[in-house]
C-alpha cells in the first residue's frame, strides 16, 4: 500500500523526499505506516518508508488545516520539561538532563532531574505550560514520563506525581480558553502509548491529537511501550537535528530514526557519555526503537 503510494508521487522536483501527511481511518490509525517495508528506490531491496518521505499523521483534515496555518514559536524561545515524576524512569531523566544540558540549560522543568532535583507534578503545573486565555505557554513542552490508555479516550492520561493523571479530557477543557489564534510550540511526549487509544485506533483523541487541539503547532508522540533507554537515544539525537534543521519537527524526528537504522552510525561529541554507551549496547534499528 505505501510503496504503490510513494510510486504513484514520486520523487520531487528539487531532488528532496515527499512530504506526506497520513490521516488513517479506524485500525489504519494503529499502523506505522513510516516503518512499513518498500521497495528501495536504487537497489530494489526492502526499506523502511521513511527512508523515501518525510510523514506526518493528522487525526482529521481539519485538525490538519488548523495546525499548518497556526503561528510556530521558536522552539527555543521558552522551553520547559516534564521529568519522571514518579521516580521509577531513570533514563527518562537521563534523557531530559542531556537534552535540556545541550539546548537550553536554564530551562524550568518539573518532577525528577537529579538527585536534590525534585519538583512534583501536579495536572494544573503541566497545564499552565499550554497557551491560554491569558498566557502563551511552553515554546517547547517536552514530556518524559508514564502514559496509558484509558477505557475511553477522554480517559487516556500521562501519570504524574502521587497518583495524579493529566487527562485528555482535562486537556481539553484548557483548549477551550485559548485565543484561536494563539502561536504554537513543539510538544514532544517521550511517553508510552501518548498516540493510541483503546478503543477508537483511528488518533481522532490521543493525547498527543489533544495537545494539537490544545495549541501546539507539532507534536510527537508513540504507539507503543517503548524503552526507556533507547527512547532517551532517539530523542537527544532527535533534538540535535532540530537544531541543525533550523526546528522542523517531522524532518527532525526522521533524521533521528535514520541514524538509528544506519550501522554505521557515530554519536555526536554533545551525547553525554551515559547515551553514548547505551547507543553502542543497544539494538537500535528494531522497529519498536
Amino acid at each position: 500500500m505505501i510503496g504503490d503510494l510513494l510510486a504513484a508521487i514520486g520523487p520531487r522536483t528539487d531532488g528532496g523526499p515527499p512530504r506526506l501527511v497520513l490521516v488513517p481511518f479506524g485500525v489504519l490509525g494503529m499502523v506505522p505506516w513510516h516503518a512499513a517495508l518498500v521497495p528501495g528506490s536504487t537497489t530494489g531491496a526492502p526499506e523502511p518508508a521513511l527512508r523515501r518521505a518525510v510523514f506526518s499523521y493528522a487525526a482529521s483534515a481539519r485538525q490538519l488545516g488548523e495546525a499548518v496555518t497556526r503561528p510556530r514559536r521558536p522552539w527555543r524561545q521558552a522551553p520547559a520539561f516534564v521529568v519522571n515524576p514518579l521516580l521509577d524512569l531513570p533514563w527518562a531523566s537521563a534523557e531530559a538532563r542531556a537534552i535540556r544540558s545541550a539546548h537550553c540549560p536554564d530551562a524550568p522543568f518539573l518532577g525528577y532531574l537529579a538527585d536534590g532535583q525534585e519538583r512534583d507534578v501536579a495536572p494544573a503545573d503541566v497545564l499552565a505550560l499550554l497557551p491560554g486565555r491569558d498566557a502563551a505557554g511552553a515554546s517547547l513542552l517536552h514530556v518524559s514520563c508514564h502514559g496509558q490508555t484509558g477505557g475511553t479516550p477522554l480517559d487516556s492520561a500521562l501519570l504524574l506525581s502521587s497518583g495524579q493523571e493529566l487527562t485528555v479530557g482535562r486537556i481539553l477543557r484548557q483548549a477551550g480558553t485559548r485565543p484561536a489564534d494563539s502561536p504554537g510550540g513543539l510538544v514532544v511526549l517521550a511517553a508510552c502509548l501518548s498516540d493510541l487509544t483503546d478503543g477508537d485506533h483511528d488518533e481522532a483523541l490521543t493525547v498527543a491529537t489533544t495537545f494539537l487541539s490544545a495549541g501546539a503547532a507539532s507534536v510527537i508522540g508513540t504507539q507503543w511501550e517503548v524503552s526507556d533507554a533507547r527512547s532517551a537515544v532517539l530523542m537527544f539525537m532527535t533534538y540535535e537535528f532540530l537544531r541543525a534543521d533550523g526546528g522542523r519537527p517531522a524532518d527532525a524526528l526522521r533524521a533521528a530514526q535514520l541514524w538509528m537504522l544506519d550501522p554505521a552510525r557515530a554519536t555526536p561529541s554533545t551525547m553525554p557519555s551515559e547515551l553514548a554507551a547505551e547507543a553502542s549496547r543497544q539494538v537500535l534499528d528494531d522497529p519498536a526503537a
